[in-house]
């Protein structure tokens, strides 16, 4: 009958109460782990919706196309341009000599006083077709192009372990995470991709749950 007693060792019952005791007041490894958690996350969260739509409960629009329609033609205009240019015709009168208009600029050659002068129409179009939208970075807007990615500034600071503009600190009790990019706060109105959900206080409490356990969870997210 003795066999079948439950035995508890008090002294190794002692120890493991003190290390669960430490685990209950600092959370940091949890946390951090948390906050990798939503570094991964947030960045398939800029992939899902870099041709717009929902993901994660929210929907980011795509950009607006047409920006506008020719009154002309009637051609519809996209962002990212590609659509014929209408030409535009004008008509340069010489006052001394030879002038020559070739796609919008022209030169002088005289050909001394009193020459005839000679009157040229030419397109002052330099492109075939209209260019893209001019974006923050100098770069013009293609087809296909991803929202919220022409830097990949922002995405960076909120996706990278040390990303530029950055915010990341553990303590024990709290963990902040977030960016100093400028035009972050306008583009999270807009397109928010700084947010939790209830799948994320899930994985969360969690990992809180298996540190105080002293799991640590390896190999899970």
């Amino acid at each position: 009958m003795a066999d079948d007693l439950v035995r508890i060792d008090a002294r190794k019952l002692l120890v493991d109460l003190n290390q669960l005791h430490g685990r209950l007041g600092n959370h940091e490894v949890s946390l951090r782990r948390f906050q990798n958690y939503m570094r991964t996350t947030t960045y398939d969260h800029f992939s899902a919706l870099g041709q717009g739509g929902t993901h994660r409960g929210v929907t980011w629009a795509y950009f607006k196309s047409p920006v506008y329609v020719r009154k002309t033609d009637g051609v519809a205009v996209p962002p990212w341009g590609g659509v014929p240019r209408l030409a535009r015709l004008k008509q340069y009168r010489g006052t001394a000599g030879f002038r020559a208009s070739e796609l919008g600029s022209f030169s002088n050659r005289s050909r001394g006083s009193g020459s005839s002068i000679r009157r040229e129409v030419r397109s002052t179009v330099r492109e075939a077709t209209v260019r893209g939208r001019l974006r923050a970075s100098g770069k013009r807007l293609k087809e296909g192009d991803q929202i919220m990615r022409d830097t990949a500034r922002l995405v960076q600071s909120v996706s990278q372990a040390i990303g530029y503009g950055g915010i990341r600190e553990v303590g024990p009790l709290e963990m902040r995470f977030g960016t100093l990019v400028p035009y972050a706060e306008v583009q999270n109105r807009t397109r928010p991709f700084l947010f939790f959900t209830d799948d994320d206080r899930v994985t969360a409490e969690r990992m809180i749950f298996e540190g105080m356990l002293g799991g640590g969870g390896r190999g899970r997210a």
